[in-house]
């Protein structure tokens, strides 16, 4: 067997089996265990957690990429069930080590989870920046179309990060890329998160209206999966959109669909809601009991509304005492908001400078990109271009040479059988020719007008029809070499009758050198041979 056709299946067998090891490595990088506590925690987290601390002991005799695995896995696991997940310090230990040397498939989510952590931080900023370095981690990654999940919830956290910061246009732009990705990926759950969003960072921005037409959209996709907790959650902002349209009818609907849906005790949410509806439709005495509730489990804002109120209410009950205690407790709550909108201020404006500037950045990159990518294109258009003209190239080569070789061992087989001609038929041809009308015709007229005449169209159709006769298949062989233009014709032609070239060029109205310029040319035209003489063509004229 050849030697050739033996190395080609081996080194097929050698890069199958190369890619097969590569793919069990990469199967069986971790234990199963872990990568099991991976899927569960995506479905079960509580159950993950469970597990992922069981092998707390276990995992410390293990390998360092192991480890890693599994603190980046209880990270996930407790941000899922809401537990505190680790310190900034610990998180930008788990990045650095997949920044360095660690399976950079899983940088994008320990990116991820470091924004988390500093989510829960209140540092906007630097979770901001660590939601975008995973989106950049996906873009570079091997298959980034693997993380389309991970990278909707990055644009979801990053719209929550500039709400956060006031930021309520970029808000909207972040979630409306998350619910683009969650639609191509069909998640309907990922969805409804996306269009509560957008309707709540609309009614951040005082535009209800809008808010409306995402929660509507909300409703129908959380209707078609039958999921209460999200039309429960769904049916209270539509009501609090309600009420800043001052639609207060509409909003006590929906608020009454909101809490038929939900059992149990009321969400603060829920109060919230039903304390502002109460006060705008002067119904004291519940504004007054649920005002009382949020200032004992509310929020900040919560408490700072509901203290405001109450005082209002004590003055127009004529309880000045108890207003002034109010009032009091107001002027610390919103010194208090006051400090954190100041420290929110100064983050805001460090965040749109520094979103503004990633923007510029993004885009020049981008410009650069384009002109990369399009630099690319032509130099592998141009290549594959030269790849393809350089094999035609070859391929004509190849043809003209098969073609050149042919004809010359035509050329040999016509002077072969021209040699072995019998003379008696080539006197009788040179007869034929020399005692034709046309030929006596053409030496009187040569031998009167000193070979200057000019045969006319009459004449040429006789010497065609001569040369036809005594050899049928002239013209034929001729034109099968090489395309002859008609001057070319008429010199062969003559050059078959036995006239001279000084002959020929009176006949045609050329000069002696064109005639020899013209035999030399047609040699090299039918048989590729360079610098060619024109006797060349006179002798293979001849044994035609």
């Amino acid at each position: 067997m050849n030697r050739r056709t033996t190395f080609t299946p081996l080194l097929a067998m050698l890069v199958l089996a190369i890619a097969l090891a590569f793919a069990s490595c990469r199967t069986e990088r971790y234990p199963r265990i872990l990568t099991d506590a991976d899927k569960l925690a995506d479905t079960q987290p509580d159950s993950a957690l469970r597990l992922l601390r069981s092998l707390e002991q276990r995992v410390d005799h293990e390998v360092l990429p192991t480890r890693m695995y599994w603190r980046l896995l209880l990270v996930k696991a407790s941000d899922k069930v809401s537990q505190p997940m680790c310190t900034p310090d610990e998180i930008e230990e788990i990045v650095r080590y997949y920044t360095d040397d660690g399976d950079r498939e899983l940088l994008p989510e320990a990116l991820y989870y470091a924004g988390r952590v500093y989510r829960t931080c209140n540092d906007a900023p630097e979770a901001r920046r660590y939601f975008l370095a995973a989106v950049e981690a996906m873009d570079r990654s091997f298959r980034p179309e693997d993380f389309a999940a991970l990278r909707g919830k990055c644009f979801s956290q990053l719209g929550s990060v500039y709400l956060y910061q006031d930021l309520c246009g970029e808000s909207v732009k972040m979630y409306q890329k998350a619910f683009r990705i969650n639609h191509s990926a069909n998640d309907t759950v990922g969805m409804v998160f996306n269009l509560r969003d957008v309707a709540n960072a609309y009614l951040s921005m005082s535009k209800p209206d809008s808010s409306l037409i995402y929660i509507r959209s909300g409703i129908r996709l959380a209707t078609e999966i039958a999921d209460t907790l999200f039309l429960n959650e769904l049916y209270l902002l539509q009501s609090a959109a309600q009420i800043e349209r001052g639609d207060y009818t509409g909003a006590q609907a929906d608020f009454n669909r909101a809490s038929k849906l939900v059992k149990g005790k009321p969400s603060i949410t829920q109060t919230t809601i039903s304390a502002r509806l109460a006060y705008a439709t002067g119904d004291t005495a519940t504004c007054r009991r649920l005002a009382g509730s949020m200032l004992a489990e509310g929020n900040l804002h919560d408490k700072r509304w509901a203290s405001r109120i109450l005082a209002e209410l004590s003055l127009s009950n004529h309880n000045p005492g108890e207003a002034m205690a109010l009032i009091r407790k107001y002027l610390v709550l919103n010194d208090s908001v006051m400090k954190i909108d100041r420290s929110q201020t100064i983050l805001k404006m460090n965040a749109l400078y520094d979103y503004s500037t990633r923007e510029k950045e993004n885009l020049i990159l981008k410009a650069k990109n384009a002109r990369l990518n399009l630099l690319i294109w032509i130099s592998a258009s141009l290549l594959v271009f030269l790849i393809v003209l350089s094999v035609l190239y070859v391929r004509y080569k190849r043809q003209q040479h098969t073609l050149m070789k042919l004809k010359i061992e035509k050329l040999e087989n016509l002077r072969k059988e021209s040699v072995a001609k019998d003379s008696f038929i080539v006197q009788q041809e040179t007869d034929s020719i020399k005692g034709s009308a046309i030929y006596h015709a053409i030496l009187q007229n040569v031998n009167a007008q000193k070979g200057t005449t000019k045969l006319n169209d009459r004449e040429w159709e006789e010497v065609a029809s001569l040369i036809k006769k005594v050899y049928p298949d002239f013209e034929q062989r001729l034109l099968s070499l090489c395309r002859i233009n008609d001057n070319e014709m008429k010199v062969s032609l003559l050059l078959k009758m036995g006239f001279a070239p000084s002959v020929i060029a009176g006949l045609t109205c050329h000069s002696k050198e064109s005639v020899s310029a013209t035999r030399r040319r047609l040699f090299e035209k039918a048989f590729g041979k360079k610098k060619a003489t024109p006797r060349e063509w006179d002798d293979f004229i001849r044994t035609l």
